[in-house]
C-alpha cells in the first residue's frame, strides 16, 4: 500500500487516537470491551478496514500468520462486515500491544541507565 503525501498510516492513526493508558486497557480487555472508543461501531471499524486493508492484513499476517485471518473469517460466519470488524479489532489490539511494549521497554532501559550512573 502506498500512502499519498500527508496521509497517515493505519499504525499512525491508532497511535494518535489512543494514548498509552488506553492502549494498556485495550491490551488487558480487548476492543470488545468498548475501550477503543473510536472503533466501537461497525461503521467505524469497516471504514477503517476499507481505508487501510492492505496494511492491516499484512501486519496481522506477518505477526500472527495467515491462519488467524482465516479463523477470523470463519468466526464471522462468512459475514464480511463482521470479518472487517474483527480484523480491525485484532489489528488495533496488536498495535496497542506494540505501543505498551515499546513504552515499557523504554522505561526499563531508562531505569537501567539511571541506575548505572548511581554506582
Amino acid at each position: 500500500m502506498q500512502l499519498n503525501i500527508g496521509e497517515s498510516s493505519a499504525f499512525d492513526v491508532i497511535k494518535d487516537t489512543y494514548d498509552y493508558e488506553t492502549c494498556k486497557e485495550i491490551t488487558e480487555h480487548g476492543c470488545v470491551s468498548g475501550v477503543a472508543h473510536d472503533h466501537i461501531y461497525y461503521k467505524d471499524t469497516v471504514d477503517f478496514f476499507d481505508k487501510y486493508e492492505d496494511e492491516i492484513v499484512t501486519h496481522i499476517s506477518e505477526t500472527l500468520g495467515d491462519d488467524v485471518l482465516t479463523d477470523l473469517f470463519k468466526d464471522a460466519d462468512a459475514s464480511l462486515t463482521s470479518y472487517k470488524n474483527n480484523v480491525t479489532w485484532c489489528y488495533i489490539e496488536l498495535v496497542a500491544m506494540d505501543i505498551v511494549d515499546n513504552k515499557e521497554s523504554q522505561e526499563l532501559e531508562d531505569e537501567a541507565t539511571i541506575a548505572s550512573y548511581a554506582y
